[in-house]
């Protein structure tokens, strides 16, 4: 994934493609993939990949939809996947709005921590100024810095600080004609509390 602003909407065709120093990666429409930027060649072990943060980046097809899934353990031993010590997560973008959704009640036990979430191909987000995530505790809102890269049509969610990836249930994010789902954000917002403008 050298180049994210190669936009190739493919039609039950074939389609020749630049030729690059790297391997060709191809995200489809409707697809969604953990990440881990490793540039510096410091991840050569499991245990490596624990050290470095996660992101996810997204390709929404024509609904505005990219999905996918994660798994995280340490890689130690298997007792891991026998104690139930792992964690998968389904994870959904759609109306700007990603649920990640654990596959069992007990998580959390992963140290895994998250850094963005990209979206490419994300020219109609460019007003995107608005960002939150929900704790998977149902009560807690926290703020998410936005940048919106013109030059790779990318829009960039990133928490404020350091946030593991089991302590988000949903991110929202919205422009300025939008509804905003993160209402007026202070260290001790509440999910339920409303503001209503004008109403």
């Amino acid at each position: 994934m050298a180049d994210w602003t190669e936009i190739i909407q493919g039609k039950d065709d074939y389609t020749t493609l630049n030729v690059r120093d790297t391997v060709n990666v191809h995200l489809a429409p409707g697809a969604m993939i953990p990440f881990q930027f490793n540039k510096d060649m410091s991840i050569m072990t499991s245990n490596d990949t624990i050290k470095k943060p996660i992101s996810l980046i997204a390709n929404r097809d024509e609904n505005g939809y990219a999905g996918g899934s994660l798994f995280l353990d340490k890689g130690a031993n298997r007792s891991e996947m026998y104690d139930d010590l792992s964690e998968y997560y389904n994870i959904n973008l759609k109306a700007k709005s990603i649920q990640i959704e654990a596959s069992r009640s007990e998580f959390g036990y992963q140290p895994h921590l998250f850094q963005q979430v990209v979206i490419l191909n994300a020219a109609d987000l460019a007003d995107v100024t608005t960002a939150c995530y929900y704790r998977s505790d149902g009560l807690t809102v926290k703020g998410m810095k936005t940048f919106y890269d013109g030059t790779k049509k990318a829009l960039y969610i990133m928490p404020l600080e350091d946030t593991k990836f089991s302590d988000i249930h949903v991110i929202y994010y919205s422009g300025t004609n939008d509804v905003n789902m993160c209402g007026s954000i202070s260290p001790s917002s509440h999910t339920f509390d409303y503001n209503i403008v004008g109403g």
